[in-house]
């Protein structure tokens, strides 16, 4: 077992009461126990009886990353019984399924063994970023909040400048990133609306400047979180998915997670205080 997935267990069986607790919602379709087969560099697992699994609210930076990963992954799940917690009861057209995975860390001193969640080890041990995509806030907050602390630091991919968040006003590395999911941040200026989407602009020149936008229908998910995107004018905010350059460099927020509070003062999933204070 590798010094970096050693180090996360450590820091993850202290806190393990706490991640339990956060992803007790977090109701599977099915569940199984099974071995590992394989595992890939978008870090998709392979179980023995040939079912696939797809890791919940994790993504490999970039191929290379996710290979050297797949090569820590597999060094540490092989031969050990796996607990397969299915999200989905239909897998998608490459065959996989949404999973939680569960693995039983070695016991350590004065500690017996803990069950651990592997999302929240890879994460934690920097060899990935958490992913959003639907599914219970509760799932995926614990995600967030171990990568935040992987990035702070420097571990794993967060020691390669290339997966910092982009700062929203550096346009220049904005254009380089177009293609490609990114993390940016900064602060929403203004809150804009049209009959069909809402703009959350981090600078005065649309079409120019950088802008998360979301669909009418995407509102219902912050309806659903207690959360009104229209309230985050002048908050410092995280946002990640898809950056586009078609009208301007934007990224399509498609769930309540994509947007993070990096300071405190306004309505967030995580943080739901009165943006106005």
């Amino acid at each position: 077992m590798t010094f970096r997935i050693l180090c996360a267990l450590f820091w993850l069986i202290a806190g393990a009461p706490l991640a339990r607790a956060a992803t007790a919602s977090c109701a599977p379709v099915e569940s199984r126990s099974g071995r590992l087969a394989d595992i890939d560099d978008r870090l998709e697992i392979t179980l023995e009886d040939g079912s696939r699994a797809r890791l919940f609210g994790v993504e490999p930076a970039d191929a290379a990353s996710g290979a050297r990963a797949a090569v820590e992954l597999r060094a540490l799940l092989t031969d050990r019984d796996l607990g397969v917690d299915f999200l989905s009861g239909a897998p998608d057209r490459w065959g996989r399924r949404p999973a939680l995975i569960r693995f039983s860390a070695p016991a350590t001193e004065g500690a017996a063994d803990a069950t651990i969640s592997l999302a929240e080890a890879v994460i934690d041990a920097g060899l990935a970023r958490a992913r959003v995509e639907p599914g219970p806030i509760a799932c995926l907050a614990p995600l967030f909040a171990l990568e935040a602390r992987a990035r702070a630091a420097n571990l794993g991919i967060w020691a390669d400048p290339i997966n910092a968040p982009i700062p929203a006003e550096n346009r220049d590395i904005l254009r380089a990133h177009v293609g490609r999911n990114v993390i940016v941040e900064g602060r929403v200026t203004s809150v804009g609306e049209t009959a069909a989407r809402l703009y959350l602009n981090f600078g005065p020149i649309r079409t120019v400047d950088f802008a998360a936008t979301l669909s009418r229908a995407t509102l219902k998910f912050f309806a659903t979180a207690g959360v009104d995107p229209r309230r985050l004018t002048g908050a410092r905010v995280r946002v990640r998915g898809l950056l586009d350059a078609r009208f301007g460099p934007q990224v399509e927020i498609v769930h309540p997670a994509a947007i993070e509070i990096v300071a405190p003062g306004a309505v967030s999933p995580y943080n739901r205080q009165d943006a106005s204070r």
